[in-house]
């Protein structure tokens, strides 16, 4: 499915377009017929050669609904950029232009309407004023389409060329969210929302987030495209019913989306800005006020130059924000573009952070940008294990990114604080200002599995020497070992010529032994802690009841182990429970 919409100056037939195209009268308001003037958004539709629905947005032109122009591109796969024959280029017609580009709408046909009432001549000037004014706001030559009342094959034609240009157009990513245009009340319904569906599907029953709100619901109705479905689909027009919400909780520019987590609801964000036209300058005061109008809301802000191009925008309301959202900003209470932006933090950034943003080009999302500024930052699958942003090389720890370079500087602290008192407490250890404590225990953990460090008696010490070869007897001894798993290999079984060889293996950290009754492989050991703590969380109190649930042993064997994890300072006893210490994902 694909969205289109039609943009242009006011009395250039972009209502008369949009019925030719799909035989809908998208001027709905008493007012609009009245006046002939389309003030909100229309929309309607129709199903081209391929059997594929393209829903079709009409914007008004009249400069002052320029803020609900930027409402109806946002969503759009093209635009028809409408010139009248008889009128050629006017103001509006400029306006539309700059905001298709600012909004980025991937492909843009120029559709020259009311030819019959010109001339060759004017035609053709006409024509000849598209390509040049076309190609000083988007720096290529124009698709020109003329249409003609008096011939119905010229609406064949631009169906044809539509059809095409979407084909090859390489659409935008957008945010999976319905942006609300519209809201209203139905009978036996009640309270129905309207929108372009972007980056999702929706289904009957989903649940669902209303944002800046903040209301969990589901979907207990849905349409597209006048029609009711049980699936709506990436790029129709959609109406939805929400259960549990009232009208007075559906606003306009609020959004519906199956993923809250890729919005940040704020007042306060920055974005990268530039002139909409390249040979411009910015024309924007330091906290200066403006409007600015993104996706299906517009508000009045502050803005603040931070430097480099980027602002504070400090709105009256708070609002969904997503990453490589694009922004209009409005001289107050007139039609006059002044810039584009596009969203690049949820909160301020200071000046030095400014200066350290790269090309938004080589970022996926807001956490690889907190991973460039900051130089570590979340790690949402763990099977990437490096990643490679601006020339910079992240290495993936637990559910941290990490530079490369941070992580070498915080093995060197690290090996500084160990060096000066020989050891250093493990909760010592991880204490470091501007990082997080899980952060730090997975990086320590690195640096012993690369045989850097050593814990013993919960304590980290710089490991002085290489493990010596195991000879035929002592890795037989140790495979003899890790036979009896969890539930360990009894001293008392030892023979008399295996004792010295435990000592060896006691002595270069191959093996414990717990309470001088129980012997594990180090290997085994880490595999039953892991297991203890196991979907635990830090500072959860457990019993040993609850560690029988992961780990089916006695008393006999569940108290060793976990008097050893007390001095492993993984676990603190409580009475006769023991609150946890670290997660899963500190340690392994």
């Amino acid at each position: 499915m694909y969205i289109i919409g039609t943009s242009g100056h006011v009395d250039h037939g972009k209502s008369t377009l949009v019925k030719e195209l799909t035989n809908v009268d998208v001027d709905r308001l008493p007012e609009e017929k009245k006046r002939k003037l389309t003030i909100e958004l229309g929309f309607a539709s129709y199903t081209n050669s391929k059997d594929q629905v393209v829903g079709v947005i009409d914007v008004p032109g009249h400069e002052r609904f320029i803020r609900n122009m930027v409402q109806g591109t946002w969503s759009l796969d093209l635009n028809l950029l409408v010139i009248a024959a008889n009128e050629s280029w006017q103001q509006q017609t400029f306006d539309h232009a700059k905001i298709v580009k600012a909004v980025e709408v991937p492909s843009t046909i120029c559709v020259i309407t009311k030819a019959d009432l010109v001339d060759d001549a004017q035609l053709q000037k006409v024509i000849l004023e598209t390509q040049v004014n076309y190609e000083k706001i988007f720096g290529n030559q124009p698709k020109i389409v003329v249409t003609n009342p008096l011939d119905p094959k010229s609406i064949e034609n631009l169906k044809e060329v539509i059809e095409k240009t979407l084909v090859t157009t390489q659409p935008n990513t957008f945010a999976p969210a319905l942006f609300i245009d519209r809201s209203f009340t139905l009978s036996g319904i009640g309270a129905v929302v309207t929108g372009s569906l972007r980056g999702t599907t929706l289904k009957i029953n989903q649940e669902v987030t209303l944002l800046p709100e903040n209301i969990d619901s589901k979907v207990r109705v849905l349409q597209t495209f006048g029609k009711k479905v049980e699936v709506a689909k990436e790029g129709s027009r959609t109406a939805i019913a929400l259960q549990g919400i009232n009208s007075e909780q559906l606003n306009k520019g609020s959004c519906i989306t199956p993923d809250a987590s890729q919005f940040y609801v704020t007042d306060k964000t920055s974005f990268l800005v530039s002139p909409i036209m390249e040979n411009q300058e910015l024309e924007l005061k330091n906290f200066g006020e403006y409007e600015v109008a993104s996706d299906s809301w517009h508000d009045r802000a502050i803005l603040k130059n931070i430097g480099n191009n980027v602002v504070t925008i400090t709105t009256t309301k708070k609002h969904p924000f997503h990453w490589n959202q694009k922004l209009l900003i409005i001289h107050p209470g007139s039609s006059k573009l002044l810039a584009k932006g596009t969203f690049i933090y949820d909160k301020s950034l200071s000046k030095d952070k400014a200066k350290q943003i790269p090309p938004l080009s080589t970022l996926k999302n807001l956490d690889q940008l907190n991973l460039v500024l900051n130089g570590f930052g979340k790690r949402e699958d763990v099977k990437v294990k490096e990643l490679n942003l601006n020339g910079v090389k992240f290495i993936g720890v637990g559910k941290f990114f990490i530079s490369e370079t941070k992580s070498l500087a915080i093995k060197n602290e690290l090996s500084t604080k160990v060096e000066e008192k020989g050891h250093i407490l493990l909760e010592e250890a991880k204490q470091f200002e501007r990082y997080p404590k899980e952060l730090i225990g997975s990086l320590i953990n690195r640096f012993v599995n690369q045989g850097e460090f050593v814990i013993k008696n919960a304590a980290l010490e710089k490991a002085t020497k290489a493990k010596e070869s195991l000879s035929d007897q002592e890795k037989e001894l140790l495979e003899k070992i890790e036979q009896f798993g969890i539930k360990g290999f009894e001293t008392k079984n030892v023979a008399r010529w295996e004792k010295p060889i435990v000592g060896k293996l006691l002595q270069n950290d191959y093996i414990l032994i717990l309470e001088g009754s129980l012997i594990y492989s180090k290997k085994t050991y880490q595999k039953i802690v892991s297991q203890v703590l196991k979907n635990r969380e830090i500072n959860q109190l457990i019993t040993i009841a609850d560690v029988r649930d992961n780990l089916p042993l006695s008393r006999k064997h569940l108290l060793p182990i976990l008097n050893q994890m007390e001095k492993d300072n993984l676990v603190r006893r409580i009475g006769d429970k023991r609150q946890i210490l670290a997660k899963q994902s500190d340690i392994f």
